[in-house]
């Protein structure tokens, strides 16, 4: 199989994005506000200042975003660019409300596993999140049932997991990398902020943005690969 590109997969990314600007600003924004959330309620319900708090109060946050926001959008960015009959431009906001609750679901229950997984020698829950990681965009791009997404994203893998893998890495490579810095900008501005500075200061308000953005283009860059292996579900198999 013939590995794909790097500079393609980023290029097709960008022209996603290009399409929606003022959507995907729209985004920033309201992840910025979401992530105002964290920090009243623990202002509000007078919690600690301990990390395991606060992080599991910024995941709630996002609960909106992950849950319809992204998949909303990459719902749409899909029907215009590929136009399969299970997610046609004319069709696909029905089709999207139809199965945005089923995808979480399932996006939800591979976390779990995933994250039961990592904590049995790490190994097991990346082998999950591998062979199954596409699951999630089946239920919601191609209206598969749980079981049959999980079946494709295993053939997904086992036909073409020779190019998916360098590019997933490379994509959360990239993400990482900029998730760094801007945590590092962060905590030299801010080493150890209160609940309150968290929701007052403006660098925190524009983190909280341009992490919103990073997230989303790291979910546009696997709906791109997700594009691109597709493919390989019609090909026959072949014997090396």
């Amino acid at each position: 199989m013939r590995p794909l590109d790097p500079a393609a997969l980023l290029s097709a990314l960008f022209r996603l994005l290009r399409r929606h600007p003022v959507e995907a600003l729209a985004l920033c924004l309201v992840g910025a506000l979401l992530a105002a959330v964290a920090p009243i309620l623990q202002l509000q319900a007078r919690l600690p200042e301990r990390p395991e708090v606060m992080l599991l109060l910024a995941l709630v946050a996002k609960v909106p975003l992950e849950m319809y926001a992204f998949p909303r959008f990459i719902a749409r960015a899909d029907a215009e660019t590929v136009g399969n009959p299970a997610n046609t431009p004319d069709g696909w906001r029905a089709a999207f409300e139809a199965r945005w609750l089923w995808a979480f679901l399932a996006k939800t229950g591979l976390y779990l596993g995933v994250a039961g997984g990592l904590t049995l020698l790490v190994v097991p829950g990346l082998l999950l999140w591998a062979v199954f990681g596409w699951a999630p965009l089946r239920v919601l791009l191609r209206g598969e049932g749980i079981g049959d997404a999980l079946r494709a994203s295993a053939r997904i893998m086992g036909r073409a997991w020779t190019r998916v893998v360098p590019l997933a890495g490379l994509l959360l490579a990239l993400y990482l990398l900029a998730a760094l810095g801007l945590g590092l900008l962060l905590a030299l501005v801010l080493p150890e902020p209160t609940a309150w500075q968290r929701l007052t200061h403006p660098l925190v308000w524009v983190a909280q943005a341009v992490g919103t953005a990073l997230d989303l283009l790291l979910t546009l860059g696997f709906l791109v690969l997700h594009q691109q292996v597709e493919p390989v579900l019609q090909e026959e198999p072949t014997e090396d």
